[in-house]
């Protein structure tokens, strides 16, 4: 499966998608198939075929796999995803198969969902100061906030206080650049001492958190 996927994709024989789409299936019913050793294996072969360097000529792929804040889902990677541009993180030449692997990919299901998953967020902050225009609103993991720039209290200024908090410190740099202006406070700490620390939080009216739940057991 991964030599034919690779021929398609080098060779363009025939459009991207459903060779795509097929990669994706087949790994899919492997991992349901599969027993953990087999699909650690499994992993271990598709690593090492050069169908994954193919696949990293696109850079959301790249950047993923590279996880270059240590992690996956770092701001730049989601900034990436809603702008449904490259060109603003991504300083290397890109190939025309890489282009294209990045038009099929930002459209997936995980990326649309995290499109979406911002949208709903800021209607949420909405609704909590249209209740209560002194409300105070904490964002946990907050990245670089991108669901204020869709929220009509934000803009607004009705609101009471908005706190971000993530532990990386160059996200937080952005927030504080970008919100800090509008009185949004930037706060370092890491999800870890967040939820160790034994002394009582202050009182908020939403709190919520978005990327964090893609990296925990259900």
């Amino acid at each position: 499966m991964l030599d034919r996927v690779y021929d398609q994709l080098r060779h363009r024989r025939q459009p991207i998608a459903p060779a795509l789409d097929s990669l994706s299936a087949e790994l899919l019913a492997a991992k349901g198939q599969q027993s953990p050793a087999a699909w650690e294996r499994t992993i271990e072969i598709a690593r090492q075929h050069p169908l994954r360097e193919l696949l990293s000529e696109d850079p959301l792929t790249a950047r993923a796999f590279a996880m270059s804040r240590g992690y996956q889902g770092d701001a730049e990677l989601l900034d990436i995803i809603y702008d449904r541009d490259y060109r603003k993180v991504w300083k290397l030449p890109v190939t025309p198969l890489g282009d294209a692997i990045f038009r099929y990919t930002i459209d997936c299901q995980a990326p649309a969902a995290v499109r979406e998953r911002r949208k709903f967020l800021a209607t949420l902050i909405d609704d909590t100061c249209r209740m209560n225009p002194a409300a105070e609103i904490l964002s946990v993991a907050c990245g670089h906030l991108r669901e204020l720039e869709l929220s009509h209290a934000i803009e607004a200024g009705t609101f009471g206080r908005f706190v971000g908090l993530d532990q990386d410190q160059d996200t937080l740099g952005h927030v504080r650049r970008t919100w800090g202006p509008r009185g949004i406070e930037a706060m370092p700490a890491s999800i870890t001492t967040f939820l160790s620390n034994p002394r009582p939080l202050p009182q908020f009216d939403f709190v919520y958190s978005a990327g964090l739940y893609d990296y925990l057991e259900p």
